[in-house]
């Protein structure tokens, strides 16, 4: 019916011209004083012409009106043009298509070479970490862990820029298969050994090793920026991480999440009061775990209470895969 009125209101000069032709010739039979039967059958006959040129036109415009959904997706599917007007639509039309093509294509090169400046960058970068972590190696002391833990943290951060960049790109190298979780863990607590030493807080280490299908680069990525949370927000007490079937658990006895924030902490750039309290908070971290999980197609949750630590849960969809 929407339609229906759409076609009407644009049809209506042709609507008024053929009124006013037949009010012409009515003007004419009468001032000539003619018979008003002769106009009967013509008057008939026209208005018989003219609705069947309407509900033809209004078939066409359906028709044209149903293909809108593949114009949409290839300028190549409109229909054949009828009117002159038409036919300088489709030309703007197509003009405007090739002027968006070379803009996409434009800002695809701008995106590819924003990455692999990154990437570069990002490889660069890690060179004088590792140059640096292997000065410190033979070092135990106060100051060599925690220039081990800045360190760390500085190649996390890097990590999250390459991350971040990589996240919707066609470069997202996904490689799903039989990853060992238990030594993923493992690897990823070693990372912040010397933070957990100099903050003097204990490791509850409650999981075995077991399969499941994911990839490792990017379920480590999720593993550690799970722990760097953790620690940061964690001034004393444990951080326990345990296993429940095909669930992986991360706790902490930190100061915990406002329940108010509770179910924005996966929202991109939001940091809550903790975030605010925490002036180096980017609101970057959740929102890439939770991407990069729901990706891999692993649930993740998270239960907190303020004052009270916090629980992050990470459940594996697939079936435990047992060792080979």
């Amino acid at each position: 019916m929407n339609l229906l009125r759409r076609f009407i209101f644009y049809k209506r000069k042709e609507l008024l011209v053929f009124v006013l032709i037949l009010l012409s010739i009515e003007i004419v039979f009468c001032l000539y004083h003619l018979p008003q039967e002769a106009i009967i059958y013509p008057l008939i006959l026209s208005i018989f012409i003219f609705v069947s040129y309407l509900v033809f036109d209004y078939r066409s415009m359906r028709k044209k009106y149903s293909l809108s959904s593949q114009v949409e997706e290839n300028l190549e599917n409109i229909p054949e043009t009828q009117t002159i007007q038409e036919e300088v639509y489709i030309e703007a039309l197509k003009r405007l298509e090739q002027k968006r093509i070379l803009q996409k294509n434009e800002m695809l090169k701008k995106e590819q070479d924003q990455l692999d400046y990154f990437t570069l960058w990002v490889h660069q970068v890690k060179t004088p970490i590792s140059s640096m972590r292997l000065h410190l190696q033979n070092e135990d002391s106060d100051l060599s862990r925690q220039l081990r833990s800045e360190l760390n943290r500085i190649e996390q951060y890097t990590e999250m820029v390459l991350t971040y960049l990589r996240l919707d790109s066609n470069s997202s190298d996904y490689l799903i298969q039989k990853v060992d979780v238990d030594k993923i863990l493992k690897s990823s607590v070693r990372k912040f050994s010397s933070e957990f030493i100099n903050r003097k807080l204990s490791l509850d280490y409650q999981v075995h090793p077991y399969l499941v299908l994911s990839d490792e680069k990017w379920l480590a990525f999720v593993f550690e920026q799970i722990l760097s949370n953790a620690l940061k927000y964690t001034q004393c007490g444990k951080i326990t991480i345990q296993q429940e079937k095909n669930e992986i658990i991360i706790e902490d006895t930190g100061i915990g999440i406002d329940s108010s924030d509770l179910s924005r902490v996966f929202e991109k750039g939001y940091t809550g009061f903790n975030g605010r309290m925490d002036k180096k908070a980017s609101g970057i971290g959740l929102f890439l775990v939770k991407r990069i999980c729901d990706n891999l197609q692993h649930d993740i949750w998270i239960e907190s209470e303020a004052g009270k630590g916090t629980r992050v849960h990470i459940l594996f969809q697939e079936k435990k895969i047992g060792i080979e």
